[in-house]
């Protein structure tokens, strides 16, 4: 018994099992039960019966007769027929074993085979024993068959006979293996080339063999030369002609692959250049570009698109378009993995669900900058998701990732023709900037559409004919696995949120122009006078913002309620409708904006349709940019005497000896009519 390529012998059986001895190893044993040798016989354990039995050692390379060729197994079988017709003829008293006895009995054992060999169920070959054996071979069969041998003994030498080694003489064989490894080169010659260069070398030698009256030597065939370059190592040979790293792709071994079983077990997340000039050219309107004269502006437009795959159902879980793959952008992707994404189908007018979101269990990255980030590695870590890093230059090892990437350009983009890029690049005499953001937008649309609309109900051949779709409704019923919750919105703020740095104010904290407001704020801030506190805010819901306040993160509303739920992207559409109204007194600019509050569903949709894939990375420099941007001249709204009173702690009272501050209207009874006394004026 072999154990993991280890022999044993059986030493006795006990209740439980066997105990083994390893031969030649001082009685060495292992105790093995029955269940454990049960379990391990369909791989790690071989058994070889009668092993020291004489007929058992010998014959051992053909004891497994299934080993043989189909012409063994016909030779096999005609001897065993003329063996058993002996021995039948035998046993019944008509021959004897003389050369003069199985002369005359040969035609009937000859005849007695040929119905044994006709009788055997399945066989289709030759049923017929042409030639029969010569008395002395007879007997050599029927002695060996009745040793012990069985059929393995009716086994002759054919198979190694004849000449297996190399007709040419040394030299010729050492002429043609140095000009037949000619074909390992990097300019990639043809095999073809190469015999013609063993003709030269050889036509070359023969000319010195004949000056000096030696025999010439034979001149290599194509097949010699073929059979000569077959003999070459492939793995060596593509390292020469392909590289090592196409080498190395080539001769990779392949296993079974993944196969996880949950939904968000393994999410895959990866970025892809979208060359938009060379897009355009791919769909054949190259010849539009010089026409256009927007050809320079194309080759500037070059966007990332950053996905996010689960592995798992397939289903693509995130995708962000950026125009530089960063720290931002990975975190952003990370973030809509989490997300409901399905306003954003709605917004494009897609029929098929996008509402895939969830916690993953495991990230799977390349060694991207963007992906080493702080901010990276800490949301993942906050989130309690795995992070694994695949080597560079490794991209079977995301496969599934790098699978999407081909699909989004071999099936979406030629489905663009003539209806995107095409009309933008008609517009000759558009805007200068227009044609560029209409492509990016238009490119986002349809990435959406195509992923929740072709992609996601698409027979997939990795899902066992089965779409995206319908994997994923499966495995998130209530008697499967389901998947992971998302994190709540406190936790959202708090990992994915703009890290800010404000200092507060009588009227709390203010971020894009929401007022932000709570009594352990005030409090804080009296506590604190003048100092900057750390908030964390979130561009998905204006209606709260998280704030340090030392002994942890604690969460401030909004002064009005309304901005609950409402995005930057929509708060950013209506102060820019603001802004255009050319309203410029704060009351009436206060009613413009509590108009547009009372419709903020309606212009949380028009937001989700200006923002899609494309919308902005929300950083802290951004974030300042657009609050210079946007509130930069923009009259102050006025705040309602509500709104105060419910968010300051000293409302409706006032500290006794401080003086009312000057230009200051109002009393007691109205926040921030009087003042409190600072630290130099007791």
């Amino acid at each position: 018994m072999i154990i993991d390529g280890v022999p044993h012998e059986v030493g006795h059986a006990t209740e439980g099992g066997y105990v083994l001895v390893r031969p030649g190893r001082d009685g060495l044993s292992v105790q093995i039960s029955h269940h454990d040798l049960a379990r391990r016989l369909s791989e790690d354990v071989e058994i070889r019966r009668d092993h020291y039995a004489p007929h058992g050692a010998a014959n051992t390379d053909a004891a497994c007769l299934s080993r043989l060729g189909g012409r063994q197994m016909d030779v096999i079988r005609r001897r065993k027929a003329y063996v058993q017709a002996f021995l039948d003829m035998e046993a019944a008293g008509k021959l004897s074993r003389t050369d003069a006895a199985l002369y005359a009995a040969m035609g009937r054992m000859t005849r007695a085979a040929n119905e044994i060999v006709r009788g055997e169920a399945g066989y289709t070959g030759d049923r017929k024993c042409h030639v029969p054996p010569s008395p002395r071979t007879l007997r050599r069969w029927v002695r060996d068959f009745e040793r012990g041998g069985g059929l393995p003994a009716l086994i002759d030498g054919r198979n190694r006979s004849g000449r297996h080694g190399s007709h040419f003489p040394p030299e010729a064989r050492a002429i043609l293996a140095a000009v037949a490894a000619g074909y390992g080169d990097p300019l990639r010659p043809t095999k073809e080339e190469i015999h013609r260069r063993v003709v030269r070398a050889f036509t070359s030698r023969n000319d010195e063999l004949r000056a000096a009256g030696d025999p010439e030597l034979p001149v290599p065939s194509r097949k010699a030369t073929g059979q000569a370059i077959a003999r070459l190592d492939p793995f060596e040979i593509d390292v020469k002609r392909l590289g090592q790293a196409a080498a190395l792709r080539k001769h990779r071994a392949v296993s079974a692959g993944l196969a996880p079983t949950r939904l968000l077990e393994r999410v895959e997340i990866d970025e892809w250049l979208v060359d938009l000039l060379t897009l355009i050219s791919d769909m054949g309107l190259g010849d539009l570009l010089d026409e256009s004269g927007i050809g320079d502006r194309a080759k500037t437009e070059r966007l990332w698109l950053s996905v996010a795959i689960d592995a798992t159902s397939r289903c693509i879980v995130a995708m962000k378009l950026d125009k530089s793959p960063t720290a931002a952008t990975a975190l952003r992707t990370l973030e809509l993995v989490t997300l409901d994404k399905g306003p954003w189908a709605d917004a494009v007018g897609a029929l098929s669900p996008w509402d895939m979101h969830g916690t993953p269990e495991l990230v799977v990255t390349d060694c991207g900058a963007a992906y080493k980030s702080a901010e990276f590695r800490a949301a993942c870590h906050d989130l309690r998701i795995a992070v694994e890093r695949a080597p560079a230059g490794t991209p079977w090892m995301r496969p599934y990732i790098e699978r999407v990437f081909r699909s989004i350009g071999t099936d979406l983009l030629a489905r663009l023709t003539g209806r995107t890029f095409g009309n933008v690049l008609e517009r000759g005499d558009a805007d200068i900037e227009a044609p560029a953001a209409l492509t990016a937008d238009d490119l986002g649309r349809a990435l959406i559409r195509w992923v929740v609309d072709v992609y996601y109900n698409r027979p997939h051949a990795g899902l066992a004919g089965r779409t995206p779709l319908q994997v994923w409704r499966a495995l998130s019923a209530d008697d499967q696995f389901g998947v992971i919750p998302p994190p709540d919105a406190r936790l959202r703020r708090l990992v994915f949120g703009v890290r800010l740095s404000r200092v507060p104010q009588s009227g709390g904290v203010s971020v894009m122009g929401v007022r932000y407001q709570s009594r352990e704020l005030a409090a804080w801030r009296v506590r604190n006078p003048g100092r900057t506190l750390e908030v964390r805010w979130s561009p998905e819901d204006l209606g709260r913002i998280e704030a340090d306040f030392g002994a942890g993160w604690d969460g401030v509303p909004a002064a009005d309620p309304r901005f609950r739920g409402v995005t930057a992207a929509a708060w950013e559409l209506v102060v820019r409708r603001v802004r255009a109204s050319g309203l410029r007194s704060a009351a009436a600019a206060g009613v413009a904006v509590n108009e547009a509050l009372e419709e903020i569903d309606r212009i949380n949709d028009d937001a989700c349709r200006a923002a899609r894939v494309t919308s902005r990375n929300w950083t802290t420099e951004a974030l300042g940019r657009a609050e210079a941007r946007l509130f930069t001249g923009f009259p102050a709204l006025p705040a309602e005497a509500a709104d105060a009173r419910a968010g300051d702690i000293l409302a409706g009272g006032f500290v006794a000896g401080g003086e009312p501050r000057a230009g200051r209207q109002g009393g007691p009874g109205r926040a921030g009519g009087w003042r409190l006394r600072e630290a130099d004026d007791e």
